[in-house]
């Protein structure tokens, strides 16, 4: 099984036990990681519908500043209960893609591997062309960007 989950129960404990006037800022950029990782991965085409529904319930049942604007604050008072909290965000999104690797096969219980597919295959597009353009002779000769197109980004580029 992959560190994914453990890292970041990991950064929790470091921030629960560092510097408590800053603790918040420490947490905040914990779930938003997670919580973006995983909203990420579970919206990619073809994650089981059921699996993304249980990590929105998830971040709605254990969320804290990732709530959507519309939710009622989560109901918390003390730092350590923050920390639990966030704590059990990542526990159970930790188990829900327990359930993504058994349905998926190794690796899949990462919520960045659907991400790192997408990025390798684009790597591997790029390569490809590098290797065409070798080829026929320089590796650029894959040609230039359509002018079209990069004057249209240039005008739409504040």
């Amino acid at each position: 099984m992959t560190s994914y989950f453990d890292d970041a129960q990991t950064s929790l404990h470091n921030v629960h036990v560092g510097d408590h006037v800053r603790y918040i800022e420490g947490y905040e950029a914990v779930e938003y990681r997670v919580v973006f990782d995983c909203t990420v991965c579970a919206m990619l085409p073809g994650f089981p519908e059921d699996l993304r529904k249980e990590i929105h319930k998830t971040v709605l049942k254990y969320g804290i500043s990732m709530l959507p604007v519309n939710a009622p604050p989560a109901d918390f008072e003390t730092e350590h209960q923050h920390y639990r909290r966030l704590c059990d965000l990542v526990s159970y999104l930790h188990t829900i893609f327990h359930e993504v690797a058994h349905r998926n096969g190794p690796g899949a219980d990462s919520p960045t591997l659907g991400i790192r597919s997408i990025y390798s295959q684009g790597d591997e597009e790029r390569e490809q062309m590098v290797i065409a353009g070798v080829q026929a002779g320089g590796w650029m000769g894959y040609g230039a960007p359509d002018p079209g197109l990069t004057a249209t980004v240039a005008r739409e580029t504040p």
